[in-house]
This record gives structure tokens, C-alpha cells and sequence, in this order.
């Protein structure tokens, strides 16, 4: 199971990890679901581990959630203002290719927070993939963005998806850095 509910915690608050687990950053954060709804009432502590992220509420000691790297197939930080007017900039994150999805509003520096969800993501690679596949998430010839009208640049690209939706993508992806988890 991709997110797993955190209800245990050490005396201090902070998460129970595993034998070789190690925090490398933390901050304060709020977790909104893909419905954008806060969950909590004061936010949470984010704590960004080499081997989960995790976050843990302020107030509810038995609210909390922990998303190992493998299941974490995107991250990345957006400013797109339809999303919270209140927040300069915030991570989103994705979980499976039609999984959920959910945001993470920080205090200090989002730019930090995603850097060491990068670097952590780099040490826990998908033991499936072998290193030299193409992404095919992003690829033009993947059906569901041919589907979605996404112009290709190939020479050998087909009539059904040269079609004007690639402006769309274009404007949706100009405020976000993308990085594959």
C-alpha cells in the first residue's frame, strides 16, 4: 500500500523509523488531499527521510502519513496561484501513474524540501526499472498523451495527434520543475 497511516510516534513526537532510516530535513508543513482540503486543523511536521516521506499532525498525535520513494511517481514544486492563493509555492506529489495525489504547503523553504525528496528518491530507485528505459509517462508516443492531443516533434508522427492541445500542457507544466520520483 502506497500511503500508510502513521499512528505510532516517538516519546519527543518525532517518527518511529526503521533500524537504518535517517531524517535528512524537516519543516513545518500542511498536507492537503487532492480534493486541496487541509488535513488537520494546525498543519504538521514534514520529515523528508532517505528512505519515506512522513508527515505527522501538530495536534492529532494518531494523524499521520508515510510514502516510501517507489511509490512516489512524481514530485514537484508549482506556484500556480489556482491552487492556494496563500502559498507563494508548494510541492505536489503524486502517487502511482492513477493514484492520488496530494500537496504540502511548507514554512521554511520548499525549494530544500524537494531537493531532499529528489536526492532521497535517487537512493530508493524501482528495482523493476533497468536504468536505460525512456520515460514513458511523458513520451509522445504513449497513447494516453496522443489521446490528449499532445503534438509530437517527430518526423514520423501520425495525423491523429497533431492537434492544438500541446499549448494546454504548455501552460499547465510552465509553473511546475519536474522531477520523476
Amino acid at each position: 500500500m502506497p500511503i500508510i497511516k502513521v499512528k505510532n510516534r516517538n516519546t519527543d513526537g518525532t517518527p518511529v523509523l526503521g533500524a537504518d532510516e535517517k531524517v535528512v530535513y524537516t519543516d513545518e508543513a500542511s498536507w492537503y488531499g487532492s480534493d486541496k482540503k487541509q488535513v488537520g486543523e494546525d498543519g504538521g511536521v514534514l520529515y523528508v527521510t532517505d528512505k519515506n516521506v512522513i508527515w505527522l499532525d501538530a495536534k492529532n498525535k494518531e494523524l499521520g502519513y508515510s510514502i516510501d520513494y517507489r511509490s512516489l511517481t512524481m514530485h514537484a514544486i508549482s506556484s500556480d496561484p489556482k491552487h492556494f492563493s496563500d502559498a507563494e509555492k508548494f510541492l505536489y506529489c503524486q502517487i502511482g501513474f492513477e493514484g492520488e495525489d496530494f500537496y504540502l504547503v511548507t514554512k521554511k523553504d520548499v525549494e530544500k524540501a524537494y531537493e531532499a525528496i529528489c536526492t532521497c528518491s535517487e537512493l530508493n530507485p524501482d528495482p523493476e526499472d533497468d536504468g536505460e528505459a525512456e520515460n514513458e509517462l511523458f513520451s509522445l508516443e504513449n497513447p494516453i498523451m496522443m489521446r490528449e492531443g499532445i503534438q509530437s516533434t517527430r518526423p514520423d508522427a501520425t495525423e491523429n495527434n497533431q492537434t492544438s492541445g500541446k499549448d494546454d500542457v504548455d501552460e499547465k507544466m510552465a509553473n511546475m520543475k519536474l522531477r520523476e520520483g
